[in-house]
């Protein structure tokens, strides 16, 4: 283990969830709701997401017209800022061209503080690179995110009969922050240790050098950038989402 004693770093705090927008494998009616909380803890190893129940976890059915609705809160306990985002992506494989896409058909609304921040087909927010920015969370911040999925009634045909589509949803925090002394037990696993190759060699005289790592050179006013990783996150996986069902019309 590396050996870190009092010193300053500049870290910037990285961590994401793979949060599956799946709602129960059961056969809803229109205009269900589910609520959920995602809370931003600070630990030893940086930042950890600690979601407070499963309902967005699971499978979710929608018939032509449907539509699903979450509420979710996002909670910073930490104690600094961080800058949040939201990215969706496809997890199988892309349907060849002219076959039925539910990850095109899909359509998407995001509301954050009370404003639509966001309202198109999926498959047109996945392809943005910077996804939804939801600003800054300052600690002790929080607020409540909604997401509506919807498949539009009027262009969905029989030819989405049986389709199912898998995708990912994915929450970033970043954060830039100098973290002052840092005792040697608090210090993450498996960062990598640069040396100044260019400055000659010193004895180290009369100090044990711990096994399985090597003694952190000093840096001066130089920045030490680290990736945390977090731990404890129970979300990761994936799940089938928006299998189209038919129905019979009355």
């Amino acid at each position: 283990m590396v050996k870190m004693k009092n010193m300053n770093i500049k870290a910037p705090i990285f961590f994401s969830i793979l949060f599956l927008m799946m709602l129960i494998s059961l056969v809803f009616t229109n205009g269900s709701v589910y609520a959920s909380s995602l809370q931003v803890v600070g630990s030893d190893n940086g930042l950890e997401i600690i979601p407070h129940d499963s309902n967005l976890y699971s499978e979710l059915n929608l018939g032509p017209g449907d539509y699903k609705e979450a509420n979710l809160t996002v909670s910073n306990t930490y104690n600094t800022s961080f800058e949040l985002m939201l990215q969706v992506s496809r997890l199988d494989e892309e349907p060849p061209v002219g076959s039925p896409d539910l990850f095109k058909q899909l359509m998407l609304s995001v509301t954050f503080k009370g404003e639509e921040i966001y309202n198109g087909s999926m498959i047109d927010f996945a392809t943005d690179p910077n996804g939804i920015q939801f600003g800054t969370f300052e600690p002790d911040q929080s607020e409540d995110i909604q997401i509506l999925v919807h498949l539009p009634g009027k262009d969905t045909g029989n030819e989405f009969m049986g389709i199912s589509h898998n995708n990912q949803w994915k929450f970033t925090a970043i954060s830039d922050e100098e973290l002052v002394e840092i005792p040697d037990e608090e210090v993450p696993i498996g960062g990598a240790i640069i040396p100044d190759i260019n400055k000659p060699d010193k004895e180290i005289l009369d100090e044990e050098v711990p096994l399985g790592g090597a003694k952190l050179p000093k840096t001066g006013s130089m920045a030490l950038t680290s990736l945390f990783s977090i731990i404890g996150i129970a979300l990761v996986g994936t799940g089938a989402v928006g299998a189209y069902k038919s129905r019979n019309k009355k």
